[in-house]
């Protein structure tokens, strides 16, 4: 019984950020064609090794934040080199077993949809960052996760 109240504080914490991260979910409107997936090198994920995760600052209010090309570097420990038509964002991202999984990103117009598959049994859903360099200025952001098992 001594475990039990740790076991209660554990799925609270779980299902919290599992509520926590299905709050950035966001399906993108009918018709949203997705023929135009960005290049794999104009996207970066955020590894999530720390307990604070710097990045959930900026998005805490908001599914994307333009940055610079330092904050992109603090963020990715990659050179960013932007010229004058760039932008780089950071984009809030959801995955649900990253370790089986990959990041899709797809243009419609001003529009960009973060999409995660994975294999395999989820884990629920978890909050991630993306670092993406757009050669256009970005107005909305939809946000999908799912898988296959």
């Amino acid at each position: 019984m001594k475990f039990f109240p740790l076991i209660i504080i554990f799925l609270s914490i779980v299902c919290s950020a599992d509520e926590v991260a299905s709050s950035w979910l966001s399906s993108p409107p009918k018709g949203f064609m997705y023929e135009n997936e960005l290049p794999g090198d104009s996207v970066h994920e955020i590894i999530v090794s720390k307990k604070e995760n710097p990045f959930l600052v900026h998005l805490k209010n908001k599914p994307f934040v333009e940055i610079s090309a330092d904050e992109a570097k603090s963020f990715t420990r990659t050179e960013f080199s932007k010229k004058d038509n760039e932008h780089i964002y950071l984009l809030r991202a959801v995955y649900t077993n990253g370790s089986t999984g990959n990041f899709f990103l797809y243009r419609n117009e001003s529009s960009l949809l973060v999409l995660h598959q994975s294999l395999g049994k989820s884990t629920g859903l978890h909050q991630s960052a993306l670092v993406v360099t757009l050669n256009f200025e970005l107005s909305n952001l939809y946000i999908l996760s799912g898988g296959a098992m």
